[in-house]
């Protein structure tokens, strides 16, 4: 009779009310759906392998709404809602190592109880709102929506698909943080909000054994915040194709001279973000920046589902658009703690010869990186590659298919700055490089009469390619199609194509553009532009 209340209960749709009698009774069911609205957190010790299905959903305010605290699987469906939580809320707990998976298709929002507040005042010291809502961005408390620890690894695969949006604010949260090995591979499809300081979306802190696919949208937001962190040893293809942005500033946006007076007057606008994506472990297969592609649909190869051998349905690629406002990088790699290395990368056999390099890269750049300093007086670099005081290895060399870019008004621009500890053996540009520096000239101050009075920031540096002391690249080959650009707008701008202060570059090898430009601009407002004080340099060797 026992026997058979089990399978009874085993089959049907239960509800919180059974998972509560049958953890009362000591006896855990072999699996369980919630599939009302429930007030009460579950942990998987009582429930077994657990789903929420799309009519159920798990709504509390502190603790842990789902705790992964057995060997069982967790497949979310409907949604869990922590809104106005407490500090240390967390959407899923991994208490420890444990195997399952876990497949996240629905919502898990675990917000704050704050408002951002206008607090703009004029010279007088009254309320003088201006629009902009300044930092902090959220309350100070720390929260997870998903968040797995210890030291013993998880085994299984972690499924955040494209039906899934996880929204966690505070300062020191994350969106999806393992401080644990995953053995199995981790796929983010979804999308990934996050407002507070010294935030990650995504952090993956001890490695991964099977592939990692990080794809999907996020939105990071707050004081040396980001979007993912990858440390660790990962063994499996490492591949970036979503579309994530960073900033720390209150606005992103075009101002006009009056308003950007005041943001540049208040510190709380202005605070930074950290690196976007950081890359602080060894990567066996290297790192995909990726791509969609254009597949082939002639009979012989109508039916291949991979023409890029990536292990990605070529139907469900995006193209990556990373892109951070502010000083950091879009794209670092480097540890603080190690030295790295990144292998090169692995192509399954279906591979087309179209969309496979001739090189296996340590690094493949098919997508977007963009930088963007924004406000003047902020250098900013849109990827940095070593200079964490760690020696950084990528096998094979680094090949930019798609476009890296750094833009900089009133600071130095650096599209791709190559920096001490970095080695690899070549740099092959197939894409585009490009490094744009504008000099900033805003209002100081305006007179009885009208008459207004300009500053200018110049003096800045575009550089497409810069090679500091320390770092080892001794060839670049700028290949048909290819170019490694440096465009400055200003009087006393600077721009510079490739630069070299390691002294390590032996060869660089054009056919297509290598270029250098410098605008005069109207520095004083005064309706003429004024003369150049420097020439472009295309080349500027050790």
């Amino acid at each position: 009779m026992r026997k058979h209340r089990l399978l009874t209960a085993t089959a049907l749709t239960l509800s919180l009310g059974f998972v509560a009698l049958a953890g009362a009774g000591g006896q855990a069911f072999a699996a369980t759906t919630i599939s009302t609205a429930t007030t009460t957190p579950v942990k998987t010790s009582t429930t077994g392998d657990l789903t929420v299905s799309a009519a159920g959903s798990i709504a509390v305010t502190s603790g842990n709404a789902i705790t992964v605290d057995s060997n069982n699987s967790v497949t979310l469906n409907g949604k869990i809602d922590m809104l106005k939580s407490a500090d240390g809320s967390t959407g899923i707990l991994v208490d420890g190592g444990h195997t399952g998976n876990l497949t996240i298709s629905a919502n898990i929002t675990v917000t704050d109880d704050y408002t951002q507040l206008d607090t703009n005042k004029d010279a007088d010291g009254k309320d003088a709102p201006d629009g902009i809502l300044e930092a902090p961005f959220s309350d100070t408390k720390t929260r997870y929506g998903i968040h797995s620890t210890g030291t013993t690894p998880f085994i299984g695969n972690v499924d955040i698909t494209s039906a899934s949006t996880i929204a966690v604010d505070g300062n020191n949260s994350y969106g999806v943080r393992f401080e644990n090995n995953i053995q199995g591979n981790f796929t983010m499809d979804g999308t990934v909000t996050l407002n507070g300081d010294n935030s990650t979306a995504v952090s993956l802190e001890n490695g991964a054994t099977g592939n990692v696919y990080l794809s999907g949208a996020i939105t990071a937001h707050g004081k040396d915040s980001g979007a993912v962190k990858l440390a660790g040893d990962f063994g499996g293809n490492v591949i970036i194709d979503g579309t994530y942005t960073g900033t720390g500033y209150a606005t992103v946006n075009a101002l006009g001279a009056d308003a950007l007076k005041v943001v540049l007057a208040t510190p709380a606008d202005l605070y930074q973000a950290g690196p976007l994506v950081s890359i602080e472990g060894n990567l066996a297969h290297g790192l995909l920046i990726g791509s969609t592609i254009t597949a082939d649909t002639t009979d012989a190869n109508k039916n291949n589902t991979d023409q890029d051998g990536n292990g990605i349905v070529d139907a469900n690629q995006q193209t990556a658009n990373l892109t951070n406002y502010g000083a950091a990088p879009a794209l670092r790699i480097g540890s603080a703690t190690s030295d790295i290395t990144l292998g090169g990368l692995v192509f399954n056999s279906s591979a087309l010869p179209a969309n496979k390099p001739a090189i296996n890269y340590g690094l493949w750049v098919r997508g977007g990186i963009t930088g963007l300093g924004v406000y003047q007086d902020v250098d900013n670099v849109a990827v940095q590659l070593g200079g964490t005081g760690h020696a950084v290895n990528i096998a094979n060399g680094i090949g930019i298919a798609g476009t890296v870019a750094s833009t900089a008004f009133g600071g130095d621009a650096t599209a791709l700055s190559v920096q001490d500890g970095l080695s690899t053996p070549l740099l092959d540009v197939t894409g585009v490089i490009r490094g744009t520096a504008v000099s900033a000239t805003t209002l100081a101050s305006t007179d009885a009469d009208g008459t207004k009075h300009y500053t200018t920031v110049g003096d800045t540096t575009a550089h497409g390619v810069d090679i500091l002391a320390g770092a080892n690249l001794p060839i670049i080959n700028v290949k048909a199609g290819g170019g490694i650009y440096a465009a400055a707008t200003g009087s006393t701008e600077h721009a510079v194509a490739i630069r070299d202060l390691s002294g390590t570059l032996t060869q660089i090898n054009n056919n297509n553009i290598i270029s250098a430009t410098i605008s005069a601009s109207d520095d004083n407002v005064d309706g003429t532009a004024d003369a150049l004080v420097n020439r472009p340099i295309a080349i500027d060797p050790a």
